[in-house]
């Protein structure tokens, strides 16, 4: 690739199975790329951890490149270490989206924002009652000082 292109670290795609995965060194890239591409000829990341990695080109964010990462005493389970991405080779490489996304409710935060909306319905209800039977009516069927006098 140029100079403008180079790899981007896809932190929150659901085929990453690596959640601690450091990628400093891709935002470091990324930074001195930006700054002065032309002097960036190569990049090499070794990959110590097991796991499912992927990648997009900065200057194509559609084309996509998936990293497996097997384990030292497991065997690679495709003809060759450069595969194209296809449905058949992620099957083969173990490669799964996670869908398991549903998270635990935040109790105290919904106990916060439900007591919230019961106390400000409840002031407004309150002063709403104590506006019609007290404040606002009782001046309003007064007579004008004007027409007061006039009566005498």
């Amino acid at each position: 690739g140029s100079a403008d292109s180079y790899p981007v670290y896809v932190k929150d795609n659901l085929l990453n199975t690596n959640p601690n995965f450091d990628y400093g060194r891709f935002r470091e890239l990324a930074l001195k790329a930006k700054s002065n591409g032309s002097s960036i000829q190569m990049f090499a990341f070794v990959f110590n951890d097991p796991g499912v990695y992927v990648f997009v080109d900065n200057a194509q964010p559609k084309v996509q490149t998936v990293v497996a990462v097997m384990r030292a005493e497991t065997r690679c389970p495709t003809e060759g270490r450069i595969v194209p991405f296809s449905a058949a080779n992620l099957i083969a490489l173990g490669v799964i989206k996670d869908d398991n996304l549903i998270l635990t409710p935040d109790w105290v935060l919904i106990g916060i924002m439900s007591g919230l909306i019961v106390c400000v319905f409840s002031f407004v209800i309150a002063g709403l009652y104590y506006f019609q039977h007290r404040g606002w009516g009782s001046n309003s069927n007064r007579d004008p000082k004007y027409r007061r006098e006039s009566k005498r």
